[in-house]
């Protein structure tokens, strides 16, 4: 699930079914979710939607629109990827996440650093 309108990354994994939007929000249903939720709420993914996709609201608010995340480009991942971002997520450790998110898109020490610079 996604809220439209945040100020950053907002996805989140609902494995209860029991939550719901009190405002505008999409679902995202489909196979390997643990591994989108951590590459759509990395570092990288916000950058670029900020930079490239979104509608931005003032100065730090965003529009995810359906029709723009849908064309963020997400590499499908290996099963070894799968279990690594399962095992950093259930670690909370988002600092690891967002570094192999950047090894996934193969981006260099200059690129990783105008990123986390931002």
């Amino acid at each position: 699930m996604y809220s439209e309108l945040t100020q950053g990354s907002c996805f989140i994994l609902d494995e209860t079914r029991g939550l719901f939007s009190l405002q505008t929000g999409y679902i995202i249903v489909g196979n390997n979710l643990k591994y989108l939720l951590a590459v759509l709420n990395s570092r990288l993914i916000e950058f670029s939607f900020r930079k490239f996709y979104s509608i931005e609201l003032g100065g730090s608010g965003l529009r995810w629109l359906k029709q723009y995340v849908e064309n963020i480009p997400i590499p499908k991942p290996s099963i070894e990827i799968e279990l690594q971002i399962e095992k950093l997520l259930l670690e909370k450790n988002y600092q690891a996440i967002n570094k192999l998110v950047y090894e996934i898109y193969k981006l260099d020490k200059n690129e990783i650093d105008f990123i986390d610079f931002q």
